[in-house]
């Protein structure tokens, strides 16, 4: 109830972390996490090890809890491509190569930053 509660910015402004780190540093139980949390996550950002920035696994536990998730027609699978839609001409590129990623970069081996 609290996550739910919580504005967005102060989640974006905690340390970022692995989702699974955070989650252990928060004091939860293995219980909780293994048996609820996990299998929650897996569905929700396609993570079952919880590798996934704490900041975004917050995010969508926030949105979950306050009722607002949603997927758009065409399933988890549409997501990408919904979003897509709204950016730019050529700001999304597919079957690259990604070498890393950056809260605010991707590089590829093809197109760099």
């Amino acid at each position: 109830a609290r996550l739910a509660h919580t504005p967005a910015e102060r989640l974006l402004a905690r340390p970022e972390l692995p989702a699974a780190r955070a989650l252990a540093a928060r004091g939860l139980p293995a219980r909780t996490i293994d048996g609820f949390l996990r299998p929650l996550l897996a569905a929700l950002l396609y993570d079952p090890d919880l590798t996934t920035s704490s900041r975004c696994a917050d995010l969508a536990l926030r949105a979950f809890a306050g009722g607002r998730l949603a997927l758009p027609e065409g399933g988890a699978e549409a997501l990408p491509e919904h979003m897509a839609r709204s950016l730019p001409p050529g700001t999304v590129h597919t079957g690259v190569r990604v070498t890393s990623v950056a809260t605010n970069a991707v590089t590829t081996a093809e197109h760099g930053v």
